[in-house]
């Protein structure tokens, strides 16, 4: 069953890292990024309490990721997905207002990476913030973590859609039924054939 699949996984993946693994190791950092991942899933199919087990293993690779004081691409994407899961981990675990608020911020902080050049950037920066979300952005407090992302703008997008996508499940499951078609909307405009909007 999943269950012990992901508990199988978890095992085989804890056999390659110790306490003292090279946390800047590309490859260490992806097997952190999968068990957490694990423990996230775990959460839809065993004890809730997995998704608190899931938080800890995705701040433990946040803190490896921090530490290294600047990134190459690979490690920029890497921290980009443990944030677009985090954020999925507190939505996966009805911790709707704390997705909504992570979601928000992440979206404030990545769209001044898009090219302004190209049109469907240009929606993405252009989308305002709903009425109820109040964030100052002085107040992000990784906001500075951004600086260090060196990816293109276009993968800046694909996880400003991801991101878009994301917060459109979060009002639906709020039943902000308009505020969920706003942002399928948005996505659909840029993104027609987007399966997970579709769906």
């Amino acid at each position: 069953n999943a269950k012990s699949d992901y508990q199988d996984a978890i095992k085989i993946l804890r056999n390659y890292t110790d306490e003292n693994i090279d946390t800047s190791d590309v490859i260490n950092c992806i097997i952190q990024l999968c068990i957490a991942k694990y423990f996230r899933n775990m959460g839809h199919c065993d004890k809730r309490s997995n998704f608190a087990f899931a938080k800890h293993e995705f701040n433990k690779l946040e803190v490896w990721l921090k530490n290294l004081g600047s990134w190459n691409g690979i490690q920029s994407q890497i921290w980009l997905d443990t944030k677009i899961n985090i954020g999925r981990n507190y939505k996966n675990s009805c911790r709707f207002e704390q997705a909504k608020q992570y979601f928000w911020k992440m979206f404030i902080c990545l769209k001044n990476k898009l090219d302004l050049n190209n049109e469907n950037h240009q929606k993405l920066y252009d989308l305002k913030l709903p009425d109820d979300v109040k964030i100052i952005v002085d107040d992000i407090e990784d906001k500075y973590l951004y600086n260090w992302i060196q990816v293109g703008s276009d993968t800046i997008f694909e996880y400003v859609i991801q991101i878009l996508v994301q917060l459109a499940i979060v009002y639906r499951k709020t039943r902000d039924y308009n505020q969920a078609i706003e942002l399928c909307k948005k996505v659909l405009e840029i993104e027609n054939e987007n399966i997970d909007i579709k769906n």
